[in-house]
């Protein structure tokens, strides 16, 4: 289990139901809130709220998620860094560039919404 804990606007939710799994360019991903797979279309479909949105900031209103690195199931010789990497991309956009948070951090990542017209 990699994702454990999941909280979406103060509620508990269940991790496997709000999570897709999905490809990116970085290799197979979870992906909240993404209407790019067949899974996140049919949400959309059926559920005139998806994509979700908050009416307001806070700490308290978006998405709280613990993760699990499960370090026993890496390779023993791997050299590289444990931890996740999370990129924060509109529903509709493929990727954009991730953010690396090691392990054993407790990390909290803000978005601001903007409008632009290009």
């Amino acid at each position: 289990e990699l994702l454990t804990e999941c909280v979406w606007r103060m509620h508990k939710m269940n991790c496997c139901d709000i999570f897709i799994r999905r490809r990116s360019n970085m290799g197979i991903c979870m992906a909240f809130n993404s209407i790019e797979s067949s899974r996140g279309r049919l949400k959309q479909e059926m559920d005139s709220k998806w994509p979700w949105r908050v009416g307001t900031s806070g700490s308290k209103y978006g998405l709280q998620v613990r993760t699990l690195l499960n370090e026993d199931k890496h390779s023993p010789y791997s050299t590289s860094s444990k931890g996740i990497t999370i990129m924060t991309v509109q529903p509709k956009v493929w990727s954009f560039t991730p953010i690396d948070i090691p392990k054993d951090v407790y990390a909290r990542v803000y978005l601001n919404a903007f409008m632009s017209f290009f």
